[in-house]
Parts: structure tokens; sequence; C-alpha cells
């Protein structure tokens, strides 16, 4: 009855787990059916579930990250600095990409690789020195992703070199 109806019903929980819970979907407790609150808007209790996979997700990537950093004692600048589609970073943060690539690539361009560390800053909403600003990844993550592109583009090409061959033969 209550899901129905976007709430959520939990018995015997304590109640640091339900102020946790609330806390994290944006919900109030509400101890009995009298006096029921009416904030204007109930969250979905579909939407909370996915909120927090989300969360768990992102929390499993943060350590599997610190777990790598400790296994390899080398890093490379994170925050889109290395990264060919920094694009996901400006959107997730909710930036005018278009705006924060071209002064990345503004950035990237300078000689000597003096532009190399700038990455997308998701604090100011511009860019920022990513490795000044701890903002590292380990090295193993960017070496594992260059080989896969490897591996995709060597494929690719072999698939159209068959095509190619085929053609000749018809």
């Amino acid at each position: 009855m209550f899901v129905n109806r976007d709430n959520f019903c939990a018995g015997r929980v304590a109640e640091e787990d339900l102020q946790r819970v609330a806390a994290a979907t944006g919900g109030t407790i509400q101890t009995s059916v009298n006096n029921i609150i009416d904030e204007g808007h109930v969250r979905s209790l579909r939407k909370a579930r996915l909120e927090m996979r989300e969360a768990e997700r992102s929390l499993h990537d943060a350590i599997m990250i610190v777990r790598r950093s400790l296994n390899n004692s080398t890093v490379v600048t994170g925050g889109g600095a290395t990264d060919v589609i920094p694009w996901q970073l400006c959107d997730n943060a909710g930036f005018d990409a278009t705006d924060v690539l071209n002064k990345l690539r503004q950035k990237h361009a300078l000689p000597y690789g003096e532009g190399a560390p700038y990455g997308v800053g998701i604090n100011t909403g511009g860019i920022e020195d990513s490795f000044t600003n701890f903002v590292w990844e380990p090295s193993v993550v960017k070496i594992n992703a260059i080989n896969a592109a490897t591996e995709v583009a060597c494929l690719i090409l072999s698939v159209d070199q068959t095509c190619k061959e085929s053609q000749v033969i018809s």
C-alpha cells in the first residue's frame, strides 16, 4: 500500500539507519500515520534505489583506484588531462563542455608540454593543473586503456582489410 504511493515503510530498523537512508534519499522519517508530513513531493522508491546503486558504484570505483594506486606507485594526471574525451566530465558536472574543452585544447597546445597536466576543474568549472591539485590515477589504468584502444584499432583494421580482400576476389 505504501509503495504504490511512493512511500517506504520499514519496521524494527535502528534509528541511525533510518537517519542515514533519509539523508541519502532526501526523505523524512514518519513514525506514525498521524500527522503525515506533506512536503509537496515524495521521491519514489525506485529513484532512491537507483541513486543508492549509483553511489555504490562510485564508491566501488574510488576504492578500486586507491587499491590500484597502492599496488602501482606511478601515477598520471586525471581530470581529463590525458583523456581523449573529457567531455563526459564536463557534462556530468553541468559545465558548458564546448567552452571548457576549447580552453583545455588551448592549454594542451602549449609548447614543451607545459599544458599537459591540465584537466577539467570540477570545483572551478574551468581548467586547472590536475597534478598540483592531486587529481591522479594509477598509470596502469591509462596503460590498460591504451592497450585496449590499440586492440580495437587493430581489430577494425583487420576487418577492413578482410572486406577489401573479399572485394578484390569478387
